[in-house]
């Protein structure tokens, strides 16, 4: 009985100890299998976004300093003292052309001019004189003339009748000294008339100098008056009441600044897509957030040897507020290259390796990332334009790009738009 209780003891203790083991390994086991049968697929998070066509300008920059589109200097042109200013010739006050600056006294060039025309007068005088005894002196002249004539043929007939023996040979000789001082009276007459002719020719070249005196004395006389040479603004004033002055002494400076020019340095790559007519934007420091409107008037031939640049010049219409001012620090911006339909992305979603640049796009009905390799054109701070390997609306990874495979699957969210979308991007040079 003894026994029977042993032997039944020892079956119940190798059915626990089973059933133990037994629920042990299910324990150990069971749940991996069921974790591994229940795990999800494993998928990158990324930020996308569909790039569509959009207009897009590249800009060049450069930095100068705002010029006057003219500036004169306004200098004396005789000598004398300054007589009196104009009522609006302080520093910056606006001026018409030809408005009086400043007077030169001008009393010895008044006199001046009066003899001089005096002169004139005497020398017209002179040679109407001489021209009335020119009249005189032709006249004995062809009288003179008739005379020789007359003689010339009385000798030749006496000599006829001579040689026929018809007159005595006194009567020949007394026809030649006829004739002889018919001719010494005809020289001198011809001698006087030349000498008169040459008097008056003279006299006409006297009557044409005083003439050209008197103009350059009556021109000496207005530059005494300084006049303003176009509109614009006093820049300086050299000169007050009083102040002697000589030829090619400056007085004022006069700038023109209803219209205003910057000339900027580009870069020699850029100079071929740049030609007058097109349009500019200048900002300056001093008004930082108004765009003033320019238009490109020359483009100047000829590189600077020392960083081979050109000079632009670009005009500005000054005539509103606020002003741009001569010696004005300004930046100019010019677009060197416009599109109105461009593939940009931002440059984040740029990747490259030994292949090439490249990025991601997402195939939305496989849910899988591809590579996709690029040819670029510009590429600027913020964005980047592309010329070849992706097609308007396709969806591109811009952030978590980095993780991906060539047919990693993957889930997305969409990217905010960038702040330079659909504007233009600006290349500073």
């Amino acid at each position: 009985m003894q026994k029977r209780f042993w032997i039944s003891g020892g079956l119940l203790l190798l059915i626990l100890v089973l059933t133990t083991v037994g629920v042990l390994i299910l324990v150990k086991t069971d749940p991996e299998s069921t974790a591994r049968l229940q795990e999800p697929i494993r998928r990158v998070a990324v930020e996308v976004r569909q790039i569509y066509p959009r207009p897009y300008t590249r800009w060049v920059e450069a930095y100068s300093t705002v010029t006057p589109f003219r500036k004169g200097i306004v200098s004396a042109q005789v000598s004398g003292p300054i007589a009196s200013l104009g009522r609006e010739t302080d520093p910056g006050m606006p001026i018409t052309k030809g408005q009086e600056l400043a007077k030169i006294e001008d009393k010895r060039y008044r006199f001046t001019l009066q003899k001089a025309k005096a002169n004139l007068t005497k020398l017209e005088a002179l040679l109407e004189i001489e021209r009335n005894e020119n009249e005189r002196r032709t006249t004995v002249y062809e009288i003179a003339n008739q005379r020789l004539a007359l003689a010339e043929s009385d000798y030749k007939r006496n000599l006829e009748l001579f040689e026929k023996e018809l007159i005595p040979k006194q009567t020949l000789e007394d026809a030649e000294n006829q004739m002889e001082l018919r001719r010494s009276e005809f020289e001198s007459a011809r001698s006087e008339l030349q000498s008169r002719q040459a008097r008056i020719q003279t006299a006409q070249a006297d009557i044409i100098a005083a003439k050209a005196e008197i103009d350059r004395l009556r021109e000496d006389l207005l530059d005494t008056t300084i006049r303003a040479p176009f509109d614009g603004v006093i820049g300086e004033r050299f000169v007050e009441i009083g102040n002697q002055v000589a030829p090619g002494q400056r007085l004022f400076t006069v700038l023109e600044i209803s219209s205003v020019k910057v000339v900027a340095r580009i870069p020699s790559e850029f100079i071929g897509r740049i030609q007058a007519g097109i349009d500019a934007g200048v900002t300056t420091r001093a008004y930082p957030k108004t765009v003033f409107n320019g238009t490109v008037i020359h483009v100047y031939p000829e590189a600077d040897p020392r960083n081979r640049t050109f000079a632009v010049e670009v005009k500005v219409a000054n005539q509103g507020r606020p002003k741009l001012l001569p010696g004005m620090f300004a930046r100019v911006r010019l677009p060197v290259l416009t599109l109105d339909q461009a593939l940009l992305i931002p440059r984040d979603t740029l990747m490259e390796d030994d292949l090439g640049t490249y990025l991601y796009v997402v195939n939305p009905s496989t849910q899988t990332a591809h590579r996709r390799d690029l040819t670029l054109g510009e590429v600027g701070l913020d964005e980047a334009l592309v010329m070849g390997g992706l097609t308007a609306g396709e969806t591109v990874v811009v952030r978590g790009q980095e993780r991906l495979h060539e047919g990693a699957l993957v889930e997305w969210t969409p990217s905010a738009p960038s702040s330079t979308s659909g504007q233009a991007v600006d290349i500073t040079n």
